[in-house]
């Protein structure tokens, strides 16, 4: 009789199993939310309300997402060896509590604890709040990625990518999977940048920053049609600062003078950024650019400088 696997093993299976690639997240989501619809009525409090509309669609869309999932989830289970006997998964979920807060003693970030839940909570098919502990908040203040400016060195080496990025706000993956095809001018003469398979696998179109057209679309000419663009793309390219740049940039072209909006026009920043002010229509343009679609996205990771009504 074979031996039962270790919990170790027992979680890649369970993770492998919930794989769901290819698919749209996007639809799933959608999928989700009319299902909970009825229920979303019902509900007596806001907070129950915004709990279910949050709710993730069951599965993993994303390579990337599983492989860090199921990282994180080995050190849950290493962990859980060394102070339980514990040999079946199932069985180490009342450990998850416990374990989270031994990760917020230890020091990690609140942005590193959600990632954390949010792991296990796949593994249990649960959701974050419901494992036993409640979970720190994350503050804007607290952000630091991408927020220094970049190695010089770097810049000047890669130095075409960097005006890719800053041209156009397009992520690291975006730019490595981009086709000479893919650069084009519209009904409009406008430079356009197609994006096949954005975060979530969604398309979206960029249209160029003008200072960046004439770089942008040199590079694209070089290359075949059906050939990428850039052959090799180095890791240690601080993208988030470069869509960071571009965000601003883009969001003073669309912008309107602040005080030509009506109250319900303009986004206004809280906490740590009580004061700024910012338009909301142009932080919806820029939003769409970048691949997101919610505007608290680029206010809290993106636009950086003050706008002040």
């Amino acid at each position: 009789m074979s031996k039962k696997r270790n919990i170790e093993c027992q979680m890649v299976i369970i993770m492998n199993n919930l794989c769901r690639f290819g698919e749209s997240k996007y639809d799933a989501k959608l999928k989700k939310r009319l299902e909970l619809e009825e229920t979303i009525k019902v509900c007596k409090t806001e907070e129950e309300k915004s709990r279910l509309r949050a709710e993730a669609p069951e599965g993993i869309f994303s390579f990337s997402t599983l492989k860090t999932y199921i990282k994180l989830n080995k050190t849950f289970c290493r962990w859980v060896k060394k102070n339980h006997p514990v040999r079946d998964i199932k069985y180490a979920k009342e450990f998850t509590g416990e374990y989270l807060q031994y990760c917020i003693n230890k020091g990690n970030s609140p942005s590193t604890i959600k990632t954390k839940a949010a792991a296990l909570a796949k593994l249990y098919h649960t959701h974050s709040y419901e494992l036993g502990i409640v979970l720190p908040n994350r503050k804007r203040e607290d952000i630091t990625r991408s927020r220094t400016i970049p190695d010089e060195k770097i810049e000047k080496k890669n130095q075409d990518v960097v005006n890719f990025i800053k041209g156009t706000g397009l992520r690291l993956h975006e730019v490595r999977m981009l086709e000479g095809r893919d650069v084009y001018r519209n009904k409009k003469c406008r430079l356009i940048v197609k994006v096949r398979k954005g975060k979530g696998g969604k398309k979206r179109k960029v249209t160029v920053l003008p200072e960046y057209v004439d770089k942008i679309e040199e590079l694209a000419r070089k290359v075949k049609p059906k050939e990428l663009v850039f052959k090799k793309v180095r890791k240690n390219i601080n993208a988030h600062f470069y869509r960071a740049w571009f965000t601003q940039a883009c969001y003073d072209m669309y912008a309107r003078p602040l005080d030509t909006l009506d109250r319900k026009e303009k986004y206004f920043m809280r906490a740590d950024r009580k004061g700024d002010v910012y338009d909301k229509d142009a932080m919806e343009k820029v939003s769409k650019q970048l691949g997101h679609n919610r505007i608290d996205v680029i206010a809290g990771h993106y636009l950086y400088t003050p706008k002040v009504a």
